[in-house]
């Protein structure tokens, strides 16, 4: 699957996404988008710098590194940062 720009808002659910690329264009990812994608092992970024996500939780951004492994940033989509809203700055 490749997301060329604007807004990533529900692809939850679906087992047989097993990589995604995401453009430079893209600005957001919302909360959730990647619930459920159990079979997700690669999240490619094209440009993997400038990325917070908003923890709801604790009323914060957090820096998001890491994201040029594309194995760790399907973790964090699915996983670490998934009740997170994500914005690329």
């Amino acid at each position: 699957m490749l997301v060329t720009s604007g807004t990533i808002d529900l692809v939850s659910s679906n087992n047989a996404l097993e990589r995604v690329e995401i453009s430079e264009f893209v600005t957001e990812i919302w909360s959730y988008a990647f619930e459920d994608c159990d079979s997700l092992a690669e999240v490619v970024f094209d440009e993997p710098n400038g990325w917070v996500a908003y923890d709801y939780l604790s009323d914060s951004y957090i820096t998001i590194s890491g994201l040029s492994d594309s194995e760790t940033a399907a973790l964090y989509l699915t996983s670490i940062y998934l009740d997170c809203d994500w914005y690329n700055s």
